[in-house]
């Protein structure tokens, strides 16, 4: 597996954000994708995981299938546990040794925080308070960043440019343990 992608697309119907997705899938030759709020009906995942090119694909159907995880063939995968809110998959990847436990989680609950003023643009205002909540969760229950590629902010408040508020949200947790 060289690449995982999870995205929060908050609707995957349209032509242009499908397309968006092929070309992230091809450039960073993505062997698992995850979507969160896919707005489609979960009857149009296997179609839609097909297009993409992945061959297997499921849902967290009971949680309303907010959750959709594709696959290709070259990744063994088994659900350790499925909810409404997350899935936990255990993904034998064949240059490890050791099964990766992968978390996906939605959650309508989010801290909504950055953990430093280099991850905001367009405003100078760092919440301490909820910055340092944000830190003490993270270290409490022992996860890593695991960094990104690309784009450094994953969310804007869409406004006009001069009221435009770009912030890096959306992270990846790892573990070692």
């Amino acid at each position: 597996m060289d690449e995982a992608i999870i995205w929060n697309a908050r609707g995957v119907g349209n032509l242009p954000t499908q397309d968006t997705l092929a070309k992230f899938i091809n450039k960073f030759k993505s062997s698992l994708l995850a979507i969160l709020e896919p707005m489609l009906r979960d009857s149009k995942i296997v179609g839609f995981g097909l297009k993409l090119g992945f061959h297997s694909s499921f849902s967290n159907v009971g949680g309303g299938g907010k959750i959709w995880v594709f696959h290709k063939n070259d990744l063994n995968i088994l659900i350790a546990s499925l909810s409404n809110q997350l899935i936990y998959l255990l993904v034998n990847v064949p240059t490890c040794r050791e099964p990766i436990l992968f978390s996906i989680v939605y959650a309508k609950w989010d801290f909504n925080a950055i953990l430093s003023s280099d991850e905001r643009l367009g405003s100078a205002t760092l919440d301490a308070a909820s910055a340092e909540e944000f830190m003490n969760t993270i270290q409490e229950v022992d996860l890593l960043d695991a960094g990104f590629s690309g784009n450094s902010f994953t969310w804007s408040n869409n406004k006009a440019a001069s009221a435009r508020i770009w912030a890096r949200l959306d992270r990846v947790f790892i573990s070692d343990s």
